[in-house]
């Protein structure tokens, strides 16, 4: 079972430190602006005070300073320590980013509590640990962070970190998937193609309606997936060529390989009828 789950890898876990949010609630903080939230905010973290920089952006060192100053002025600002560790990160000082970390993440800062989860499941800075791992995405995703929610229900598909369970992973890619978060959608479409059993029944349907959720907002993964599952035909999805190609080539125009391939076996074989 943890093989059928396995095959949601394209569209698992969230993007390592804070991919894109679909929620921009912010947090009371009295804290003023500072040159750290000029310079090392992240544009995905929905408590940022500043528009945020993207990585390839960030300038480590002239942004180093400044978070430096700021923590030492601000010692007990979650947001600040948050952008410090995000810096340390950048300039490959895994060490030195957990630390900040988890200060941050101490004091209730779900996005920290999200980047240090990614830490101990990667193994950068510290030890990997699915158990911390799991531990922080769930205190995260207990806040709405949409990809701690996502990340959460795919340790539990998997059984890493957590018991597996695979009506707690529904849930939890539910509630990020409820929110829009294209990655939950597209690993949920996977949790209904691959499950039989374990509290959860094989849904062909459902599968394809998450997948197309996604594939909507074009995400490729999905995409690609559900120009499978016309291809192919399921207990409530009738097969349908046309459809196939058209998915195939959305995803394919985006770059995925597995697309392309089986766009050209398609077309080809059309062209021998």
């Amino acid at each position: 079972m943890k093989a059928l789950l396995r095959l949601g890898v394209l569209c698992a876990i969230s993007v390592l430190f804070v991919p894109p949010l679909l929620h921009t609630g912010r947090a009371a903080d009295d804290t003023a602006l500072t040159d750290c939230d000029t310079l090392a905010a992240s544009p995905f973290d929905p408590d940022r005070k500043a528009d945020g920089v993207a990585d390839e952006k960030l300038n480590p060192q002239k942004a180093l300073d400044a978070c430096l100053a700021a923590t030492a002025r601000f010692p007990d600002n979650a947001r600040l320590h948050f952008q410090l560790g995000r810096v340390y990160q950048q300039s490959k000082r895994f060490g030195d980013a957990a630390a900040e970390y988890r200060k941050a993440a101490d004091a209730g800062y779900k996005a920290a509590q999200y980047n240090l989860g990614r830490l101990y499941d990667q193994g950068y800075g510290v030890p990997k640990d699915d158990a911390q791992a799991a531990a922080w995405y769930r205190k995260a995703a207990d806040l709405g962070f949409v990809e701690a929610q996502n990340n959460l229900g795919v340790m539990y598909g998997e059984g890493r970190g957590v018991p597996q369970n695979f009506v707690q992973s529904e849930a939890w890619l539910r509630k990020a998937a409820d929110q829009g978060y294209p990655v939950a959608q597209c690993n949920l479409g996977y949790l209904y193609l691959g499950t039989t059993g374990f509290g959860l029944a094989r849904d062909y349907v459902q599968a394809a309606d998450w997948f197309r959720k996604a594939a909507d907002q074009g995400f490729a993964s999905a995409q690609e997936v559900l120009g499978n599952i016309y291809e192919v035909g399921n207990s409530g999805v009738p097969r349908d060529l046309a459809k196939a190609i058209s998915w195939y080539r959305k995803a394919a125009d985006q770059g995925n390989a597995r697309a392309k391939e089986k766009l050209s076996a398609l077309l080809k074989d059309a062209t021998h009828h």
